[in-house]
């Protein structure tokens, strides 16, 4: 899945903080409490769609007002999606415009979506946009990534130059974490609201196993001594039974999406790589506005409908400005195969400064035949095997060091 579920991390020892639970330490002692229930409505709010609109914006501007920045020294990275947007223009309907916004370069191949819908918010609203480039070496930022994430994965080193370029500089920030989970019907589907309905949790977790297609990945990339040692009915029977604490949720596939992936995956952005900036907001994850999105109708949030009619609503005289157009497609440059050609030799000086110790993990035969095929060819994309390779070793090290 690209990250951890539940409390797991990679360590036997360590886990993570589970949601509603008090975490107290006296006299030497840690006590850990987690409460059965509470942790989020499990009642569906009965809304119609123009009563939750409403409902939606108010709750949204009650939550930036509690987090007004207290001087000038902040910014709002902004993308062409709708998180982003969102909380910039209801900062700019209290009154509190930054002096300016900055869209960071996703990784080849990428389109100019975000930072051309950026650029028209930031002008309608005088303010100034800074476009932040890509890391300047690919390989350098995943292997930094794992790092700042402990080792639970994520796969966001495309953000690092933000992280750099706002620390020192902005004494706050916000990010719009959760956003499209709560209100936009991310990763929703009518198929899995089904199995879940059915209690087929099996079939379920299959279906969201296979969705990212990494298993041939870890066939390929991982050591057969290793792969062997974890089948994918293991996974399966875990995801299991995490699956099942989420099936008597308002809405099943928005809680375990947001209980997992957005608290072990994209959570680490806010809470980890932004480590270094005083005050990181998350204006979506506001108590009340949380659990009044938590509690709607799924029918309500599919296909992004609420999210899009709530900003087009609360500030149309921006209603005119597009978002992000998905329908373009983005073109490898002479200049973007050279980034990644740059990552795979990398890899390889990597791979040979590396002890027969920890490269016992990895297919390193396989790895090494790959990155010269890749080499050699004209036409490269970015190197699949690089990430789990450099998790997989990363870890066997830390391992080999206890």
């Amino acid at each position: 899945m690209g990250h951890f579920v539940g409390e797991d991390t990679p360590f036997d020892d360590v886990r993570f903080l589970p949601p509603n639970c008090a975490l107290t330490w006296e006299d030497g002692r840690l006590e850990l409490q987690v409460r059965s229930s509470g942790a989020a409505p499990s009642q569906t709010e009965a809304l119609g769609f123009d009563e939750a609109v409403e409902t939606y914006r108010e709750l949204f501007a009650q939550s930036i007002s509690r987090r007004l920045p207290g001087d000038d020294r902040f910014t709002v990275p902004v993308s062409g999606g709708r998180d982003s947007r969102h909380i910039l223009l209801e900062l700019a309907r209290q009154g509190a415009r930054p002096r300016s916004c900055a869209t960071v370069k996703y990784r080849p191949p990428a389109t100019n979506e975000d930072t051309r819908v950026a650029r028209l918010l930031a002008a309608r609203l005088g303010v100034t946009h800074v476009e932040i480039d890509k890391p300047s070496s690919f390989f350098q930022a995943e292997l930094k990534e794992i790092h700042l994430t402990n080792y639970c994965g994520g796969g966001h080193g495309w953000i690092l130059p933000l992280a750099s370029r706002l620390n020192g500089e902005f004494t706050m920030t916000y990010d719009g974490l959760a956003g499209e989970v709560l209100s936009a019907g991310f990763m929703l589907s009518r198929r899995k609201m089904d199995l879940f309905r059915m209690h087929d949790f099996e079939a379920l977790a299959s279906l969201v196993l296979a969705e990212n297609q990494l298993e041939p990945v870890l066939r390929n990339v991982l050591s057969a001594e290793l792969y062997r040692s974890i089948p994918a009915n293991e996974a399966i029977e875990r995801l299991v039974r995490e699956l099942r604490k989420h099936a008597e949720a308002a809405n099943p596939v928005l809680s375990f999406v947001f209980w997992n992936r957005t608290r072990r995956c994209i959570g680490s952005i806010p809470f980890g790589i932004f480590h270094q900036i005083p005050v990181v907001h998350v204006p979506y994850l506001d108590h009340a506005l949380f659990d009044f999105l938590f509690s709607l109708d799924p029918a309500l949030v599919e296909h992004g409908r609420l999210h899009d009619e709530t900003i087009r609503r609360s500030y149309p005289g921006f209603a005119d400005i597009p978002y992000e157009d998905k329908s373009v497609h983005a073109k490898f440059s002479p200049a973007d195969r050279s980034y990644y050609r740059e990552a795979r030799k990398e890899l390889f000086t990597f791979l040979g400064g590396a002890s027969s110790e920890a490269l016992q993990v990895v297919n390193r035969p396989y790895l090494v035949a790959k990155i010269a095929v890749d080499l050699l060819a004209r036409r490269v994309d970015a190197p699949w095997y690089l990430r789990p390779a450099l998790q997989a070793i990363e870890l066997e090290r830390l391992r080999l060091a206890a």
